[in-house]
């Protein structure tokens, strides 16, 4: 699991596991691997995301932005009260 590291209550995230140490490119990577991982597992290509502990920045952008078209769907903090979901046609 990647998250932003360091910030109030994260001291438990490693460097090699920070969100903000990597960039947008290796996040697509690890995305697009992970992907292919599950798909060889159980055969389904439609996915949906939630980022870990919904965080979106990596040390150079927006990784969401570049990873959504991999997915049906991306869980995110947008609603006030709730988690939502944007739904990609």
């Amino acid at each position: 699991m990647l998250v932003t590291a360091p910030s109030p209550g994260r001291d438990w995230v490693t460097p090699e596991k920070a969100l903000n140490e990597k960039s947008v490119k290796a996040m697509i990577n690890e995305v697009t691997v992970a992907n292919t991982l599950l798909t060889a597992i159980d055969g389904q290509q439609i996915r949906t995301m939630t980022p870990p502990c919904f965080d979106q920045m990596a040390k150079d952008g927006n990784y969401i932005e570049a990873v959504k078209n991999q997915f049906v769907g991306i869980k995110g903090l947008e609603a006030p009260n709730f988690a939502s979901v944007a739904i990609f046609q």
